[in-house]
């Protein structure tokens, strides 16, 4: 899938094979604008700009990105929302069932304090990981011919950009 990002901070995006599309697209300097995009309810902030100035490809109207990319700096605060909901559903489960299953199962309540120990050290080390991907793209060089076109069609760079 890709997605194209416009200078209003809008964005669009076409279900296509991303690498095999921009690079073909890139090989043979197409553009690739006139695509048939579709509205994107998401818009994009200072990260998505920050990606889209090192890694995008220009086309007449915009940016184009690899939504797999967008996913990347997506990706810790969407683990750190599946482990708040679990732990919020385990919470859930131990004060409604607790005493029964500690009755039921010596050892339930310790057992279980252990699990969501160890849960929570796995999740902080998912968002440790996935924090590092993300800095590792939005480290890489500012491509200036991507950052020339955006301000040439009216796009403002992310501050430190």
């Amino acid at each position: 899938m890709l997605y194209l990002l416009l200078p209003d901070l809008g964005m669009k995006w076409i279900d296509l094979p991303a690498r095999m599309v921009l690079e073909g697209a890139r090989k043979r300097k197409l553009d690739l604008g006139g695509l048939n995009w579709e509205l994107s309810e998401r818009r994009a902030d200072d990260a998505i700009v920050g990606l889209a100035l090192r890694s995008g490809l220009p086309c007449s109207i915009g940016v184009i990105l690899d939504a797999g990319e967008v996913s990347v700096l997506d990706h810790p605060g969407d683990i750190r929302r599946a482990h708040a909901a679990s732990a919020a559903a385990q919470e859930k489960l131990r004060v409604s069932t607790g005493a029964m299953m500690e009755n039921i199962m010596p050892g339930w309540t310790a057992d279980t304090a252990r699990l969501d120990e160890l849960v929570a050290e796995s999740a902080e080390s998912a968002i440790a990981r996935a924090e590092q991907e993300r800095a590792e793209l939005l480290a890489l060089p500012i491509k200036e011919e991507v950052l020339e076109h955006w301000r040439k069609i009216g796009g403002k760079a992310p501050i430190g950009s």
